[in-house]
């Protein structure tokens, strides 16, 4: 293999060609920045390493010639964003910011209902051109006068000019959960068909938790003796790839359940050991709770969860998405008089402002009960001590 001062190729176990080149140490971070590229064959692999040196070496010091690409290309390399966000802002660069290289999911003008090799049939509708949404400009926005910023710590540039752009005025999504009715009907609906996928939706309506938390749930997580669950993790599934990642937050929380949510799960993980030993198989006790092994030893894929709840819920007539489930929980809780903090606390904000901020409304019963305490205890202490009648009487008139 090709070996030079600043780089060298790898020959992987699946007979393809890995280049490393180290191109310096990244001025911001300190931290030394080595870049990798995969090719299939050893000729494309000598010329990309030269490429890449040739690259380096302009790059080190790119002065005035340093353009948006290379900006963004140093902002995803120091970022520290997780799997998702990375994910996601990758795309916006790839499809809506710069240029980009074309690979299977560039083909005729259709919108492909998966980025997987697939025979298109009639979901795999013809491309419709339409503008940005507000909330969309504005992510992308982020992504530029990050990058922009980084230029300017690098003093490839004076000033950053995204700053000031006028950005469009993002509309707050109103949540649209289903009324306690619907979501009653649905579950009988679901249960009736799909017992396992009924208790999926009975956690995600009684705890709030995120899709890909109820996911990554395990058996060892549930303490039915003292009727609590432990949520630590979110899972995701990103190009193929499987994650089991932090929560949002990055924070355990632990979420009380009532005995008959207990039941329900412990019934369920008696059914599936009794079902695996039919076949000689064993469930470990951190099986995944949702799972289409009889092992449990793989959650479900969480767009899965996404198009069969639309399939039943469309069944009984029922517009609301499987994430509006998490806003059921929200709103039926606030409406109620729970709390905003333990709200909060159930549904991972770690802020009660975030939950404030999209589940207000719900809360109006709660604010006025508030009202009326202080009125009547204001109202009571005055009574106590007052001098004259809080409100006064009138005055009869006088004979002339």
């Amino acid at each position: 293999m090709a070996i030079t001062e600043n780089g060298h190729i790898e020959l992987l176990p699946s007979g393809s060609y890995r280049v490393h080149v180290y191109a310096g140490t990244d001025p911001v971070t300190g931290k030394p920045r080595r870049l990798k590229r995969t090719v299939k064959t050893q000729a494309k692999a000598a010329q990309e390493l030269a490429n890449m040196l040739r690259a380096a070496e302009a790059q080190s010091a790119p002065d005035d010639a340093a353009t948006l690409g290379l900006a963004l290309e140093r902002y995803l390399e120091v970022a520290d964003l997780g799997v998702s966000t990375r994910a996601t802002n990758e795309t916006y660069i790839r499809r809506v910011i710069g240029p980009h290289q074309c690979d299977g999911r560039c083909g005729p003008l259709r919108d492909h209902r998966t980025t997987r090799r697939h025979v298109c049939d009639q979901r795999c509708r013809p491309h419709r051109c339409k503008g940005l949404a507000p909330s969309s400009i504005v992510r992308v926005h982020a992504i530029i006068s990050a990058a922009m910023n980084l230029a300017v710590r690098y003093e490839w540039i004076e000033r950053n000019p995204a700053e000031r752009v006028t950005l469009p005025r993002v509309r707050k999504r109103e949540p649209n959960p289903p009324s306690p009715e619907d979501a009653a009907r649905l579950l009988n609906h679901v249960w009736e068909r799909d017992e396992e996928f009924g208790l999926y939706l009975w956690a995600a309506m009684t705890m709030g938790a995120r899709r890909g938390e109820l996911l990554a749930l395990r058996e060892d997580r549930f303490d039915f003796d003292h009727q609590e669950i432990t949520v630590g993790k979110n899972y995701l599934v990103r190009n193929g790839q499987r994650i089991e990642k932090d929560t949002k937050t990055g924070e355990w929380r632990r979420l009380s359940i009532d005995a008959l949510t207990c039941e329900l799960f412990a019934d369920h993980f008696v059914r599936r050991r009794t079902a695996a030993a039919g076949v000689g198989v064993v469930v470990p006790a951190n099986a995944f709770v949702f799972s289409p092994e009889p092992t449990g030893s793989v959650p479900w894929n969480p767009d899965t969860m996404t198009h069969r709840h639309e399939r039943y819920a469309t069944a009984v007539g029922i517009s609301s998405s499987l994430k509006e489930l998490r806003h059921y929980s929200a709103t039926q809780l606030l409406s109620n008089g729970v709390d905003l903090r333990t709200v909060a606390g159930r549904l991972g904000h770690s802020e009660g402002s975030t939950t404030l901020r999209f589940y207000a409304q719900f809360a109006r019963p709660a604010d006025q009960h508030a009202a009326a305490v202080l009125s009547q205890q204001l109202a009571d202490l005055r009574k106590k001590h007052q001098t004259r009648p809080i409100v006064d009487e009138p005055i009869p008139a006088t004979s002339q």
